[in-house]
């Protein structure tokens, strides 16, 4: 009988434990209420505000919103993390829509580096041809996100992952000589580069986390991994230049405190010993009560 009554005893503990796990969920982590408002700085001091702003309904689905300041303008900044415009929370996900935002991004990224690239070229044969002929050089960037970015499933589990985003890009450089009667093969015009970029979520555990709006204690910690695989047409030095412009693996850490949201960001790339930063200096949390009586 004592047997009995202790098996029954652990069942109810672990049913209990259980039930507490289950209960940690995502969205006690991402508070929502109108008003609300975090203020972050980067390793640069460089600070900026988000706000929780007013809910849309579209379709007969509810969306928050979130504003800036300063307003990004910068777009090779942009971290689609910390930078939702408008997101989703169900009983299965946060998602961002982010998909616009991420191609600017990567466009604005790559195009300054891809116009050195271009002069070069230009420089290169146009120093190797006759008098008279000259190499037109031009380049396309298309950047395809997945429309929704799974940020956080809305019910966590230890050591669960799931795939967040997935972006391609397509680069592709345009050549044609001018100048001359010749006619160039096509295939000898165009050099082309697409990659992938695969990015997954896992939650580590809880710790506390100091900051400058102060410790928290039982964060969130997660881990977003992207990985990024490239096929290309192209040879010799500009096969080179081109791989030099595909994004190294980065990690990027999350802390997110209860009742609170993002705290803390960490991120860095393969072969680099640059890492980013980015913590909550101050904040305000809203209550739904008090956005009800206001309204």
């Amino acid at each position: 009988m004592n047997y009995i009554k202790t098996v029954c005893l652990l069942l109810i503990l672990l049913s209990f434990s259980v039930v507490i796990t289950a209960s940690d969920t995502a969205t006690e982590f991402f508070p929502t209420t109108e008003g609300s408002f975090w203020v972050y700085v980067d390793q640069e001091g460089n600070e900026f505000t988000r706000t929780s702003t007013e809910q849309k309904n579209i379709a007969g689905e509810v969306f928050h919103t979130f504003s800036y300041e300063p307003v990004i303008e910068d777009w090779e900044k942009y971290n689609y993390l910390l930078h939702p415009f408008m997101y989703q929370i169900d009983t299965e996900w946060i998602r961002f829509y982010v998909a616009n935002e991420i191609e600017s991004a990567i466009k604005s990224k790559l195009k300054k580096r891809l116009d050195e690239i271009a002069a070069e070229l230009r420089q290169k044969y146009t120093d190797q041809l006759p008098a008279g002929i000259s190499l037109d050089v031009d380049y396309t960037i298309e950047p395809t996100a997945q429309d929704t970015l799974y940020f956080l499933p809305s019910t966590l589990n230890n050591k669960e992952k799931w795939i967040v985003t997935q972006v391609s890009v397509r680069i592709q450089i345009l050549m044609n000589v001018k100048g001359t009667e010749i006619n160039i093969p096509e295939a000898n015009k165009s050099l082309s580069l697409t990659m992938k970029l695969s990015e997954t979520g896992e939650r580590i555990g809880k710790e506390s986390v100091k900051t400058a709006a102060g410790t928290f204690e039982d964060c969130l910690k997660i881990e977003y991994r992207t990985k990024t695989t490239s096929s290309k047409n192209a040879v010799s030095d500009i096969q080179q230049g081109l791989t030099d412009e595909q994004p190294k693996d980065k990690i990027t850490t999350l802390w997110l405190a209860p009742n609170v949201g993002i705290v803390k960001l960490m991120s860095s790339i393969a072969d680099s010993e640059a890492v980013e930063t980015v913590e909550l200096k101050s904040y305000k949390i809203e209550s739904p009560e008090t956005v009800n009586l206001d309204n």
